[in-house]
């Protein structure tokens, strides 16, 4: 059970890395103060 609550905390940290990574290309490639402005 301790291996499977594991996972799925990996799996979501995982996804959101994968969105974040998604959504910073989407607006450095339509505007990069944006990018500035989060980071």
């Amino acid at each position: 059970m301790q291996l499977l609550l594991l996972n799925k905390k990996a799996s979501c940290i995982h996804i959101q890395l994968a969105f974040r990574i998604i959504f910073i290309s989407l607006f450095s490639k339509y505007n990069f103060h944006i990018k500035f402005i989060y980071f």
